[in-house]
């Protein structure tokens, strides 16, 4: 399909006006000193730590670092792209030697357009990695380095890829306007490509964009979009994360009747398609959609089982935040004791990992409303809210690195 020139001329130019880093072209002496091995050994150190990626790490090893440079960058790329999969520090080692052996290469080793289009996908991996590790200012360097590689001729699936990692990382520093521009032209990217997939993959984060703006009717109507574009059966991850994201959408709205009703309903379904981390969120939802019909024994039960889970995971700061779920029953049942106990606990886990302030206030007032038996429901909304703030922003993932990303 023939892309609309217009379309990428308008993302194009909507990126230079906010994109500064730009970074000019390595000169040869680098790709001198690779070739000559005295940069080699950094890129061999970086493979020691990339033994769980076997096809990538034996490719790498068969290429030699002249002879096949250009496949060796491809294959480092190919290598951060499986290590996605892992932790966010190995899938940032490789998505550096990417861009390192990608630099090194020689004017002459590729055609132009193709090897700014490698150099800009290494180090938009880059910068995707960092934004994982809430290294937001050095992510936003890399993708500014990317966008400098790409050119003005970037090929539009390139521009589209770039776009949708980037809108990530403005979800993730707060600039929802920002994040939603850049998610928009990246759909409409896809859409021209034909890239039906990607296209609805991308769609899903604009639902996110919008819940985090608290517009839980928008979010509703993305992810219903997606969802209802999807054959279901080809289709499986995008329509779970499509269904699970609208029914936590209903129970921000108060609708917990219909998202208690899904939540049953579509339990085969999401049993079989969610990661392990994902089986226990989906059962802590359970388990607000019955405290919010106000089934209070069975909401407790659910919650206790969903902090031993997240115990059993070793995701702390996740046990915490459940327990101020907990802390709601307690409260409207006048169990104080354990209410001071919880308190005391989630204060201790979130001032550990050094938390914005006003999360930390929040859960500093809650501990001492406990201590004095004067707390309230306002009070335990008001610091789950703030957490709430932080799971959005990335700073509980950021804590839990021991588990794969929620």
């Amino acid at each position: 399909m023939t892309i609309d020139s217009l379309l990428v001329e308008e993302a194009r130019r909507w990126i230079d006006e906010r994109e500064s880093a730009l970074v000019t072209h390595p000169s040869r002496e680098l790709w001198n000193e690779y070739a000559a091995g005295r940069l080699g050994e950094e890129e061999d150190r970086l493979q020691e730590h990339l033994v769980s990626c076997r096809r990538c790490s034996d490719l790498l090893l068969s290429l030699g670092r002249r002879e096949r440079a250009v496949e060796r960058a491809k294959a480092w790329l190919e290598a951060a792209l499986e290590s996605r999969k892992g932790t966010p520090e190995c899938y940032l080692l490789a998505a550096r030697a990417a861009a390192f052996v990608a630099e090194a290469l020689p004017p002459g080793a590729a055609p132009p357009a193709d090897l700014r289009d490698l150099q800009a996908r290494a180090h938009a991996e880059v910068g995707n990695a960092l934004r994982l590790l809430a290294r937001f200012r050095d992510s936003e360097a890399a993708f500014g380095t990317a966008m400098a590689r790409a050119g003005a001729d970037v090929a539009p699936e390139t521009l589209a890829h770039l776009l949708n990692l980037s809108g990530s990382l403005a979800i993730d520093r707060r600039d929802f306007a920002e994040a939603d521009q850049r998610l928009r032209l990246s759909v409409q990217l896809y859409e021209r490509l034909g890239d039906r997939y990607r296209a609805l993959d991308v769609f899903l984060r604009r639902g996110l964009v919008a819940a985090n703006q608290e517009n839980h009717e928008l979010a509703i109507h993305h992810n219903c979009r997606v969802f209802d574009r999807l054959a279901p059966d080809r289709d499986a991850r995008l329509a779970y994360i499509s269904l699970y994201n609208s029914v936590c959408a209903l129970m921000q709205i108060g609708a917990f009747e219909p998202a208690a009703s899904l939540f049953e309903q579509g339990k085969p379904f999401f049993e079989s398609h969610a990661s392990e981390i994902e089986k226990v969120k989906i059962r802590w939802n359970e388990a607000r959609a019955a405290l919010g019909l106000g089934r209070f024994r069975q909401a407790e039960e659910l919650f206790r089982k969903v902090r031993l889970d997240f115990e059993r995971l070793e995701l702390p700061c996740y046990v915490a935040y459940a327990g101020l779920d907990l802390a709601e029953i307690c409260l409207r049942e006048g169990r104080f004791v354990e209410l001071r106990a919880l308190a005391a606990e989630i204060l201790g886990v979130f001032s550990s990992i050094g938390v914005q302030r006003e999360a930390l206030a929040a859960l500093v007032f809650l501990e001492q409303a406990a201590r004095r038996e004067r707390v309230t429901l306002d009070l335990v909304r008001a610091a789950v809210r703030e957490v709430e703030a932080l799971e959005a922003s990335g700073s509980l993932n950021g804590a839990a690195r021991e588990g794969a990303e929620p």
